[in-house]
């Protein structure tokens, strides 16, 4: 998996590259490319703001607000 390659060899911009031809191809990531990038944050949050927003997926604050009555 060339995700997982990118981040062994400590290149996230490429990752980020990835996650976006991804989304521009309306590509869904599975949940190991999420386990995988949740790896890169660990190590790099800087990365955090440049990650592309999936359609469907809601920002966490967003769905625990929704969920509250």
């Amino acid at each position: 998996m060339l995700i997982h390659g990118f981040i062994r060899i400590n290149e996230p911009s490429k990752v980020l590259e990835l996650l976006h031809k991804m989304k521009e191809k309306n590509v869904m990531p599975d949940a190991s490319i999420v386990s995988i990038v949740v790896d890169l944050l660990a190590k790099n949050e800087i990365c955090l703001n440049s990650l592309p927003s999936f359609p469907g997926q809601e920002r966490r604050e967003e769905v625990d607000e929704s969920n509250v009555k």
